[in-house]
């Protein structure tokens, strides 16, 4: 985000540019008279002015300074990209955690084992359930390496998470969780990573349904796609939720590519303005 701070000027003012002072990409410009020459009561007003800036600077600031670390975290994080932030070592990872409900209920429980899928290079995230041949869905899997991974069937692309129902009905889930509020924006695709997928996949926010299809197949003639507004308030959930569809859970991996992207709240720029005055000041 770019931030520019422009003073409202009369006509006896001109804009300068007083150098480049970045802040998260922005640039701030200031604005300096004409008339260079002293006048003491020009110079009384002008601090007056300043020292009135400077209360409402610090004001914006302890505000901010007054919101819990993890708040201030995620107001400077712009775009969550479910790949990108996947992480192998937490679960929860920041505004993202994976879990599972068991069919016919809503209960979400979080994956508590992070391990190695079929002994290759495979990010698994599950629960307390059997393992079939290396794995054990319901599931989350990442490929973190360069190179597609095939299993019989399935192949898992580079860089992409995929995730899989449990043999009895249960729904591998994966919850982001807002820490901000205003509004967002939400995209999302899914598609088959083997040819046997017979998958259905849901988006809710806060329990109700955003977006629901069925996946067949494999690859981009599986692929369906989301995109759409959202209203945020902290704490709000978009939950997103794969079941084995036509009753066959087996060979169901399906890729999920999400990324949401709050806009910035009233606070995030008000501080970011804020921070930028203090740094341009001598």
């Amino acid at each position: 985000m770019h931030v520019k701070l422009i003073e409202t000027v009369d006509s006896s003012m001109i804009a300068r540019r007083s150098g480049l002072d970045r802040l998260g990409g922005g640039e701030v410009f200031t604005h300096v008279p004409n008339d260079t020459s002293v006048h003491p009561t020009r110079e009384k007003e002008k601090a007056m002015s300043t020292t009135n800036k400077s209360w409402s600077t610090i004001a914006v600031v302890l505000t901010v300074l007054a919101m819990p670390a993890g708040s201030r975290t995620a107001a400077a994080q712009t775009t969550f990209d479910l790949a990108a932030d996947f992480s192998a070592l937490q679960n929860p990872n920041g505004a993202w955690s994976f879990g599972w409900m068991p069919s016919g209920n809503t209960t979400f429980t979080p994956y508590t084992t992070s391990f190695a899928a079929f002994g290759l290079n495979l990010n698994e995230w599950r629960g307390p359930f059997p393992d079939y041949n290396g794995s054990a869905p319901p599931d989350v899997m990442f490929n973190p390496t360069g190179n597609p991974i095939t299993v019989e069937t399935t192949t898992w692309l580079p860089n992409r998470v995929t995730f899989h129902p449990g043999e009895h009905g249960e729904r591998s889930v994966i919850r982001w969780t807002s820490p901000l509020a205003g509004p967002g924006g939400l995209t999302a695709a899914f598609e088959g990573r083997s040819h046997e997928v017979t998958t259905r996949v849901e988006i809710y926010h806060n329990g109700g349904l955003l977006f629901a299809s069925s996946i067949f197949g494999a690859g981009s003639a599986s692929r369906k796609s989301f995109a759409g507004p959202l209203m945020l308030q902290p704490g709000d959930t978009i939950d997103f939720r794969v079941d084995y569809g036509n009753g066959n859970w087996h060979y169901d991996t399906t890729q999920i590519d999400v990324v949401i992207t709050p806009e910035p709240t009233t606070l995030s720029l008000l501080a970011l303005a804020a921070l930028a005055a203090i740094r341009r000041r001598p």
